[in-house]
């Protein structure tokens, strides 16, 4: 289980923030607005963080089905959106996680 707040700014790339992570990987390409990735396991489990995740009312990720895996999407190439919003975001994934 993933048991800490991931630092993005350290990652030369997108992988290297899911290595950090523990058991998230990436699960497309990478869009500059929109990440999609999931966690390790079964496409119920990351049913179950999608649901815990919006519940929380701390932010929002939608899902989509690439390759045929259910996947977690997350934007953050809005235009407002801060460094402090991915670490939040990063911190409640890495949180709600746990529960799953």
């Amino acid at each position: 289980m993933a048991t800490g707040a991931v630092d993005t700014t350290v990652a030369a790339s997108p992988d290297e923030v899911w290595k950090k992570v523990g058991n998230f990987g990436g699960a497309g390409e990478l869009f500059p607005a929109i990440e999609s990735f999931r966690l390790e396991g079964d496409d119920d489990r990351n049913r179950a963080l999608l649901e815990l995740v919006n519940a929380s009312g701390e932010m929002f990720i939608s899902h989509a089905v690439l390759g045929g895996r259910y996947v977690l999407r997350l934007a953050i190439g809005q235009v407002s959106t801060t460094e402090e919003d991915v670490r939040r975001a990063w911190d409640v994934l890495v949180r709600e996680a746990s529960r799953v």
